[in-house]
């Protein structure tokens, strides 16, 4: 039960004292339907299949899916599995061979990829869905298993090599990897959102609170499908992840900050040899996802310590955005997941969080290179203000390929945002681009298809959505608000996140001395966005306008309590666990497959009217 919220009540007390005199015994879990077994057989006898192209296609697959939860098509919403490797074949029970990272030596001479049932209760907080269906079986055959490529050897499980994954598999075509990735974007930018290295406000601090991603299309962007380049540079691609952990922060940052240098000058002569007319890029070198997959768009939220990524681009047009290629991607999934050992010690930690610098600047560069030429160096220094001067010869190295010129034509004075609103339309409705709430332009821009009450409840909510700067700070991170309706069949869910602005993420500590405060903004999104609620909000929908009211006028931390205090579920209040079960039940229905429980550990006590810091 987590700390200092409302405990059993009496009745559920002894049910489980009754329990526990009984002999505390548990029920069998029952066995895997015959459904599930068919199922599970057919996938586990193709991912071990006894052709070196076969074996490789299956080791770059767990690489990338070990941390996932596996949901089959068929099988019911609320399965998963883990895919593990096993010292034993299928149809005999696994036994899993455990190692820190999915890429170190199983230390047995023949082993098993396998499907675990997953017999924990299910927690959004690191539940990351991977589907695995009769399509994806035949496009996992598309892409690895054709005949126009040759698997002559296996690579070995050293650890100099495995930790570079354009060494290990530079037999697989980088197009294939890359599409591979692509099918899922969203799974896989989840794995390092939700994944162990994002614990803590200092891992968490390397990204922006709110913005919006976006791929290059595999098919234009010659980098990202040109396998003997990408085995070219490969040593410039290393990550820190190949390294012993140390503490040794500053010659890290040296010796990466110069291979990232040497590749970025590789990467710019190689395109320049492509294309000596300078042209630069098009919109048609973002992947739209062929207009029917959502995962084109994303959105990324942070929240101090936690992170969520949802489809599309949610919110008003955001500081940043990143432009991610096949290298950039998985170098992410390498240092973030794969690479990520969470048994490592302090220098490891620091090194992973360091590196990340360089790649998420690297992306942030490939999205100015859409941009005009003349708008460029005001937008990075508006993303940098006030780093350090150690820093900015690092951060000037992302510069390199950015005299390139820009095919993408503009009409107004403010290309950034002009350059999303472009992006929405050129990836379609797969991607939910109408966003109501955020970005209307005016009150009758609403949703047609929505109810009478959920209008109304829209209307009023789209103006939380507009505030911004120094009230932004009274309220908390992240809020789910629970509007009823005359229908409880019916009743509407929303979530107030809070987006905090920093000066720069060019440094490791002291974000408070970094914290803009003016630039604070919220956005609201109408379903479960967050694994770690900080509030709960009950409105009957005859009331909404008048609490929005009350919301509007919060200016400080005790206009927040005062205002908590009437409206809010108190962290003791009676009805805490209907008001959490309710939530649950509703993310369950509208996303059975991707809900999981909520964590209530960050859940904020009211301040006392006498505590002047008002601590949550």
């Amino acid at each position: 039960m987590p700390y200092a919220l409302p405990g059993l009540t009496d009745r559920e007390r002894e049910t489980i004292v009754d329990w526990l005199w009984q002999g505390a015994r548990i029920t069998p879990k029952p066995p895997l339907s015959n459904q599930a077994a068919r199922v599970i057989g057919e996938w586990e006898k193709f991912l071990n299949g006894a052709a070196l192209k076969e074996q490789l296609m299956s080791r770059y697959v767990y690489e990338h899916l070990f941390i996932g939860r596996i949901h089959f098509q068929s099988l019911p919403s609320r399965e998963f599995y883990r895919l593990v490797r096993s010292a034993t074949p299928s149809g005999q029970p696994v036994v899993e061979i455990n190692t820190a990272r999915p890429y170190d030596d199983p230390g047995v001479g023949t082993f098993y990829y396998r499907f675990r049932k997953i017999e924990a209760t299910i927690a959004t907080k690191d539940h990351t869905v991977y589907r695995m269906t009769r399509q994806k079986m035949a496009r996992y055959r598309e892409l690895f298993l054709g005949n126009d490529f040759v698997v002559t050897q296996l690579p070995s499980y050293e650890p100099a090599t495995t930790a570079n994954p354009f060494n290990t598999f530079a037999a697989l075509p980088a197009l294939s990897r890359y599409r591979f990735m692509l099918d899922d974007a969203r799974f896989f930018v989840e794995g390092f959102i939700k994944g162990p290295v994002c614990r803590g406000q200092v891992a968490l601090n390397v990204i922006n609170d709110h913005f919006f991603v976006v791929f290059f299309d595999p098919t234009r962007d010659r980098v990202s499908n040109d396998t003997l380049f990408l085995s070219d540079v490969s040593d410039l691609l290393r990550i820190p992840s190949e390294r012993k952990s140390t503490l040794r922060l500053l010659s890290t940052w040296r010796t990466y900050a110069n291979l990232q240098k040497k590749y970025l000058i590789a990467k710019e002569k190689y395109l320049m040899e492509l294309d000596p007319d300078n042209k630069g890029n098009d919109i048609n070198h973002i992947w739209n996802g062929g207009g029917v997959n959502p995962n084109a768009l994303l959105t990324v939220f942070r929240h101090f310590d936690s992170a969520s990524v949802i489809n599309g681009f949610v919110g008003k047009m955001p500081k940043t955005g990143w432009v991610i290629d096949y290298p950039l991607f998985e170098r992410i999934h390498y240092l973030l997941v794969a690479g990520f050992n969470v048994y490592g010690n302090l220098g490891h930690q620091l090194e992973t969080r360091l590196y990340m610098d360089f790649l998420r600047m690297e992306g942030e560069s490939n999205f100015l290179s859409f941009l005009p030429i003349k708008s460029r160096r005001a937008l990075w220094a508006d993303w940098y203000k006030d780093a350090k001067k150690s820093a900015e010869n690092y951060l000037d190295v992302q510069f390199r390929g950015l005299e390139r010129t820009t095919r993408v034509v503009y009409h107004t004075d403010d290309p950034k945002s002009e350059f999303f609103r472009k992006l929405i339309v050129h990836a379609g409705t797969a991607t939910n681009p109408d966003d109501f709430l955020n970005r209307s332009p005016n009150d009758n821009w609403i949703d047609t298809n929505a109810s009478p009450d959920e209008q109304r409840a829209d209307r009023a909510m789209r103006r939380v959505a507009n505030i911004r700067g120094l009230q932004v700070q009274a309220l908390p991170d992240v809020a789910f608000v629970h509007v009823v309706t005359d229908d409880d069949t019916e009743d509407l869910a929303y979530t107030i996140i809070r987006n905090k602005a920093l000066s720069n993420n060019s440094m490791v500590f002291k974000e408070g001395r970094r914290r803009v405060l003016e630039d604070d903004t919220l956005t609201v999104v109408k379903r479960h966005v967050g694994s770690y609620p900080n509030a709960f909000s009950h409105i009957p929908i005859d009331q909404i306008e008048d609490r929005i009211d009350s919301y509007l006028n919060i200016k400080d931390k005790l206009d927040y309590y005062n205002f908590a205090k009437k409206y809010a579920i108190q962290r003791n209040s009676p009805n805490f666990w209907e008001e959490s079960d309710w939530h649950y039940r509703k993310y369950l229905k509208d996303q059975p497959v991707e809900a999981g429980l909520f964590d209530m550990y960050r859940f904020h006590r009211i301040a006392e009217k006498s505590d002047s810091q008002f601590k949550w």
